[in-house]
């Protein structure tokens, strides 16, 4: 099993509240966010290793950011259990 996969791994165990689609998406985030090294979306976007182009990950990465949908507190409560 390679890093990233380990990595959604982790990821689905802890945040198994949300969507899989959602928890896919925080995987490829963080997987970007340990390859960028820089915390902006952009940078993050480039680090994420998907076979699209940098400019629909950025897009995506701006799309999880900003969903109304994902709550904090559901966020921590899957951290805290």
């Amino acid at each position: 099993m390679d890093r990233g996969r380990s990595l959604g791994v982790v990821i689905g165990r802890h945040f198994g509240a949300f969507r899989r689609s959602q928890r896919k998406t925080m995987a490829a985030l963080a997987w970007g966010l340990l390859m960028a090294g820089w915390l902006d979306l952009a940078s993050i976007a480039r680090g994420m290793c998907d076979a699209t182009t940098p400019r629909h990950r950025i897009k995506r990465a701006w799309r999880f950011a900003f969903n109304m949908r994902i709550r904090i507190q559901k966020a921590t409560a899957c951290l805290v259990d």
